[in-house]
């Protein structure tokens, strides 16, 4: 059989590694066992004062809703410690996550930066040499141009030639 409750309760509020949802669990079971003897004060009290009631019973209703009240007050008290104690595990699971979700998006950083720098000397280098093909393709074009300009300032072009080279080219 399992511990009863109050030496869960106790053992929960001095345990620095429980979990919010055992802590949830608990506060659950608590506020059941203490409407559970909010009721039996309740109708013990009633009892306390039924003069259908011998003396004796009556003594023992009021001794009963006593202890009953003593122990939904303690249960109260518990549970504003519980619910107090799972505030801070909830706070405190937040920013373990937050440092989780932090941590993850530095190492993505670095993983991006890592293939930025391995990609750029080969892109750039890449890139220079395209640029040169670029020149020197330009190059040609301006001595071919040049060259057909000479050709035709001299008179050396094909059209002027032949009228039937004109159409052709």
């Amino acid at each position: 059989m399992g511990k009863p409750l109050n030496e869960r309760i106790a053992s929960a509020l001095t345990n620095e590694s429980i979990r919010s949802r055992h802590i949830e669990t608990l506060i659950a079971e608590a506020e059941g066992e203490r409407d559970r003897l909010t009721a039996a004060h309740a109708s013990a009290s009633a009892e306390s004062v039924d003069f259908a009631l011998g003396e004796d019973d009556r003594e023992e209703a009021a001794t009963k809703a006593g202890k009953y009240a003593r122990s939904a007050e303690a249960l109260s008290t518990a549970l504003s410690g519980l619910r107090e104690l799972l505030a801070s595990r909830h706070a405190s699971e937040s920013a373990q996550a937050a440092e989780s979700e932090k941590a993850a998006a530095v190492a993505e950083r670095d993983e991006i930066a890592a293939e930025f720098a391995a990609f750029v000397p080969e892109a750039l280098d890449r890139i220079i040499d395209l640029m040169g093909r670029v020149a020197k393709n330009e190059d040609q074009a301006r001595a071919l141009i040049a060259q057909r300009q000479a050709a035709i300032s001299a008179g050396l072009d094909r059209r002027q030639r032949s009228p039937l080279a004109a159409y052709i080219m």
